[in-house]
């Protein structure tokens, strides 16, 4: 296992210049974890990571990771919460296509995003 592997980077686009790098191995599992998509609250300075978990781990782990900028201390909330869990029987389709046939994609939380005032975590 590679400690630090599991990270949120910071980059200033401008240079590409590293500016701060998060290590989230402590809330992240690398094999039961899937981490998928990041928003970023500018007014509150926190991240939050959604993690779909792994469809081919025995624990499909599924969560949320709330970094916290100012501290730079990254938790996890509503672990394995029914909320974020995989929903039986929904099947993934492309152009008319049923995709992987017989094995349905096993991951939790997906897509996340912050209402405009970001008051509100979708």
């Amino acid at each position: 296992r590679l400690v630090g592997s599991q990270k949120l980077v910071v980059l200033d686009l401008n240079t590409g210049r590293t500016l701060k790098r998060f290590a989230l191995d402590g809330v992240a599992d690398r094999k039961a974890s899937f981490l998928n998509d990041v928003v970023v609250d500018e007014k509150r300075r926190v991240a939050y990571i959604s993690d779909s978990g792994s469809r081919s781990a025995p624990e499909n782990r599924v969560g949320l990771i709330v970094v916290d900028f100012a501290t730079g201390t990254a938790r996890r909330v509503l672990d394995r919460h029914p909320a974020l869990q995989i929903e039986p029987g929904v099947k993934v389709v492309s152009h008319g296509a049923e995709v992987w046939p017989g094995k349905p994609l096993l991951i939790g939380i997906n897509g996340i995003a912050l209402s405009p005032n970001a008051d509100t975590l979708y």
